[in-house]
């Protein structure tokens, strides 16, 4: 953890001390070994890592398509997980972080910093095939639509697990967990954390061996809109929630009516308990009337 970083990396703002005295009093409780403390991610932001030699061997080493910087931390996490390796973020160490040395200082070297960014993620859109921002984002906002109290353990359908960031974010909150994943896109599909086994599935073809009322949650992220019959897919999935269980839907932007989709929630004997439109999706709570 650090003071300056994204991907969820960063200490939050309220506990940033001002001077070093201060760092390295916060540092003395947060630098306490706790493997409970360590969390999945996708990929992880460069600015301190430790990778073993051997992993780092068999990998390769930074994608020089990147230089100088922006996006090669990325890829290379994405490549460690390819490999059957996990990138592990340790909640129990705080490193002090500059941050962003290498492109400030003037209006020139920020406006070319500005390029740069979209000259790398346009690269590693295209070398990975799907957009990497929208589908290895651990999505913060999210998680207010879970309203499970924290490390309470679920049994967990995930549909549209896309690569996993979302599934590491719930089994760090959430422990002792399971979770039975699907994703229709492989390149997406190879990037879920080797801790976890994901099914490259159609939605329209699910073979789920899951008992009535025995799922906690039910994650649906863009796959209504993937699927011919979206009513068809939630009538067979309301029956496999508990009572007391949730569905957290993501639908993406101009991909499904809302009205319609409303309707199919209704017809299918579901409450929305939360909603929330934002300019690129809209999420839903739902749970059995």
């Amino acid at each position: 953890m650090t003071n300056f970083a994204a991907n969820g990396q960063a200490i939050s703002s309220s506990q940033s001390p001002k001077d070093l005295a201060g760092y390295l009093k916060l540092a003395a409780t947060i630098n306490v070994p706790n493997p409970r403390s360590h969390e999945l991610k996708t990929y992880l932001v460069g600015f301190a890592e430790l990778i073993r030699r051997d992993v780092l061997e068999k990998v390769g080493f930074l994608d020089e398509q990147f230089n100088p910087g922006n996006y090669e931390d990325n890829d290379l996490g994405y490549r460690i997980l390819k490999a059957g390796y996990n990138n592990i973020l340790c909640h129990d160490c705080l490193i002090v972080h500059v941050g962003s040395q290498s492109f400030s200082g003037n209006p020139a070297k920020e406006e070319a910093y500005k390029k740069l960014l979209l000259t790398n993620l346009n690269k590693i859109n295209t070398k990975y095939q799907f957009d990497i921002e929208r589908y290895t984002s651990s999505k913060p906002k999210w998680l207010d639509f879970i309203l499970f109290k924290p490390k309470t353990p679920l049994n967990i359908l995930f549909l549209g697990c896309k690569a996993g960031a979302f599934v590491d974010k719930l089994n760090y909150l959430y422990p002792n967990s399971t979770f039975d994943l699907y994703e229709s896109n492989p390149q997406m599909a190879a990037l879920v954390s080797p801790n976890f086994h994901v099914h490259v599935a159609n939605y329209d073809h699910l073979k789920l061996n899951h008992a009535p009322e025995s799922l906690d949650l039910v994650i649906l992220d863009e796959c209504l809109a993937q699927c011919s019959d979206s009513q068809k897919l939630l009538a067979q999935l309301t029956p496999l929630l508990k009572r007391d269980g949730m569905f957290f839907a993501v639908i993406k932007k101009d991909t499904l009516q809302l009205d319609v989709l409303k309707d199919e929630f209704k017809a299918n004997n579901l409450l929305i308990i939360k909603e929330q439109n934002f300019p690129d999706e809209d999420l839903f709570t739902l749970q059995k009337a």
